[in-house]
């Protein structure tokens, strides 16, 4: 939470870096080695946030980021270009959170990798956590369609107006609340 303020009031990301770089050196925390992968990450420096997420050991308890750096790990690999290690490690994180943003990571590197059973299973779990994931649709009907399920894909497609209407209805309410 401190880290995204200072990002967020201008503090250059080198200065950031380096604190953690000397908190990391200094106490071998685990908490700074993964902030520093994720700053990794944001600043794109993939190979490097690698390295870094590799290193993090768990830290039990409420405090556990373990499925954040699995997907930290994931997001890198796929920015690579290595689509089997980022589906290793979104399904790490699956068995530790199962969210619908995981879910869909892995449904879409499912695909990606030739296994559309599993996209199709994934992008569906995806859908029944949060059926207001947009990007789940078109990918899930083009899973269908490869994998030779027209009527599925078909229903899906006639259902993505209504949903899409009804995210914008929500997304309308909440501005106008705020």
């Amino acid at each position: 939470l401190h880290l995204r303020r200072q990002l967020q009031a201008g503090v250059p990301s080198a200065e950031i870096e380096a604190e953690l770089q000397r908190n990391v050196a200094d106490t071998g925390s685990s908490m700074g080695l993964a902030l520093l992968g994720f700053l990794y990450n944001d600043d794109g420096r993939y190979a490097e946030a690698i390295e870094v997420l590799g290193r993090v050991r768990d830290f039990p308890g409420p405090w556990s980021q373990m499925a954040n750096v699995y997907q930290g790990l994931a997001f890198a690999h796929a920015r690579l270009a290595q689509p089997a290690r980022a589906l290793d490690y979104y399904t790490k994180a699956a068995a530790l959170d199962e969210t619908a943003d995981v879910l869909y990571n892995i449904g879409i590197l499912a695909a990606k990798t030739g296994d559309d059973r599993r996209a199709i299973h994934s992008l569906e779990r995806a859908l029944e956590r949060s059926p207001n994931l947009l990007s789940a649709y078109p990918a899930l009907v083009a899973a269908y369609r490869r994998a030779g399920r027209a009527e599925r894909a078909e229903r899906l497609e006639a259902a993505f107006p209504q949903v899409l209407t009804q995210v914008k209805a929500e997304e309308h309410f909440h501005r106008g609340v705020q």
